[in-house]
C-alpha cells in the first residue's frame, strides 16, 4: 500500500468519525431546551419576513380591514425573538407574531396540523401534483423538529381528522318536498367516509322540489369534498367556471403554482380591483374549472345554499362557485372569504425546521374585488338577527 493511499484512507476514516460525532451532537441537542441560539432564531425570523414580503398577497388588504400594519412592527418582533429563552419560548413567540395577521390561512404549523397536512397531501401527491408541499414536510430538519415538538406535546398529536366528527347530517323537513343537508366542515379525511351516506340521502330525495344545503359556520377543508360529494351527484352535465387570483410573481411562490401566470394588464377591464393589483401584485392566474357528473342521482329541483360570515376557505369557494354557475341560490350573509384561490403554500425555516403556512394568491370576485375583504355576497341577503333557514322555509311554504 502506498503512503499516499494510506494517508487518504486515514483521512477518510477521520472524516467518518468526525461526521458521526457531529451527528451525535446534533441529534442529542434536539433533546435540550436551548438548541437554537438567539442568532439562529433571528435568522429564521428574518428569512420568514423576507419571503413574506416578496410573496404575501394580503398586507394591504389586512391593513384596510383591521388597521394593523404587520410590516411596520418588524423591529418590535425582532426584539421579542431576541428575548426567547429556549426553543419552546421561540415557538410560542413566533406563533403569536403570525397570529397578529388574524388571517385563518396564515400561521405556524403545529404538530397535530403537521400530521394532518402530511396525510392529506401525501394521499393526493401524484393526482394533484403536490410534490412541492410534501417535499417541505418531509425535509429532515422539519421531521426532526416536529418529532421533537410532538414528544413535548405528547398525547396531542391528531391524525386523519383526529377527534373531529364528520360534519355531515341530513333531514327531511317536509315529506316529498323539502330536504335538508348540514355540512359543518369539508375536512379531506371525510371525503370517502361521508360519500356513501350522502349518496344514499341524495338518492332518497332526488324527486324533491327543494334541497337546502346549510354550510353556515363551515371553516372549509378541501374543495374535493364538495365537488365530488355534493355537486357531482347533483348535476347531469359538466359545469364550467373561471376564476382569477393575483400574485406577486416571486420565484418562491411560483415554485408552488402549476398554472401559467400572466401580467395583470391582461386581466378583464372595467372591474374594481384592489389598489395593490398592478403594483405589488403584478401577475394573475386564470383557472378554468370543470366539475363533471359522477353517479348523478337525477335531481332536478331547486337548490338553496345557506351561508354566513363564518364561511371560509373552501366553503367560501363553494359559495362563490354556486353563484358563478347559478347552480344554487345563495342565501344569508356575506361569507368570510379567502376562497377562489389556490391552496396555501408552505415555508420551512432553515435553522428551527418550523413550517409556516400562508396564502400566495388573492382570489378575486367577479367584480374584481378581493374575496378575502368582501367575501361572496349572497343572492338573497338575510339580516344577521334573522335565521336564514327559517326565512327560506317561510318563503317555500308561501309558494
Amino acid at each position: 500500500m502506498s503512503q499516499k493511499k494510506f494517508k487518504t484512507k486515514i483521512v477518510r476514516v477521520m472524516l467518518v468519525v468526525i461526521t458521526l460525532c457531529l451527528l451525535i451532537v446534533a441529534c442529542s441537542s434536539w433533546k435540550g431546551n436551548h438548541r437554537l441560539s438567539v442568532d439562529q432564531m433571528l435568522a429564521d425570523f428574518d428569512y420568514l419576513s423576507e419571503v413574506l414580503q416578496r410573496n404575501y398577497p394580503y398586507f394591504e388588504a389586512l391593513e384596510r380591514m383591521s388597521g394593523y400594519n404587520w410590516l411596520a412592527t418588524l423591529d418590535t418582533y425582532r426584539a421579542r425573538i431576541r428575548s426567547a429563552k429556549n426553543d419552546m419560548h421561540f415557538i410560542s413567540i413566533l406563533g403569536d407574531i403570525l397570529g397578529d395577521f388574524n388571517q385563518g390561512h396564515t400561521g405556524l404549523v403545529t404538530p397535530d396540523f403537521y400530521e394532518l397536512l402530511l396525510d392529506s397531501y401525501s394521499a393526493k401527491t401524484d393526482e394533484y401534483d403536490l410534490h412541492r408541499w410534501v417535499d417541505i414536510l418531509q425535509k429532515p430538519t422539519v421531521q426532526h423538529r416536529y418529532s421533537w415538538w410532538a414528544k413535548r406535546d405528547s398525547g396531542r398529536v391528531v391524525r386523519k381528522g383526529g377527534n373531529v366528527a364528520s360534519g355531515f347530517s341530513c333531514n327531511i323537513l317536509e315529506p316529498d318536498r323539502i330536504a335538508y343537508m348540514r355540512l359543518r366542515h369539508f375536512l379531506p379525511a371525510y371525503i370517502d367516509s361521508d360519500r356513501e351516506e350522502i349518496m344514499g340521502f341524495l338518492s332518497r330525495i332526488r324527486s324533491f322540489p327543494f334541497l337546502i344545503i346549510d354550510i353556515r359556520g363551515n371553516p372549509g377543508g378541501s374543495d374535493l369534498y364538495w365537488e365530488g360529494n355534493i355537486v357531482a351527484p347533483l348535476i347531469a352535465e359538466p359545469l364550467k367556471y373561471t376564476t382569477y387570483s393575483v400574485v406577486t410573481g416571486d420565484e418562491y411562490g411560483r415554485s408552488f403554482i402549476r398554472q401559467e401566470i400572466k401580467p395583470v394588464m391582461l386581466l378583464p377591464g372595467g372591474l374594481h380591483y384592489p389598489p395593490e393589483v398592478g403594483k405589488r401584485l403584478s401577475f394573475f392566474i386564470e383557472e378554468e374549472n370543470v366539475i363533471n357528473p359522477r353517479d348523478s342521482v337525477g335531481f332536478d329541483g331547486e337548490i338553496i345554499l345557506l351561508v354566513d360570515n363564518q364561511v371560509f376557505s373552501s366553503a367560501a369557494t363553494f359559495a362563490a362557485f354556486a353563484q358563478l354557475t347559478n347552480w344554487a341560490t345563495v342565501v344569508g350573509q356575506a361569507t368570510k372569504g379567502d376562497g377562489i384561490s389556490m391552496d396555501s403554500i408552505l415555508l420551512s425555516l432553515p435553522n428551527s425546521g418550523l413550517v409556516i403556512r400562508f396564502p400566495v394568491a388573492m382570489g378575486l370576485n367577479p367584480d374584481g374585488s378581493s374575496n378575502l375583504e368582501r367575501g361572496t355576497v349572497p343572492d338573497i341577503v338575510i339580516p344577521n338577527d334573522e335565521d336564514s333557514l327559517a326565512v327560506v322555509l317561510r318563503s317555500i311554504k308561501e309558494e
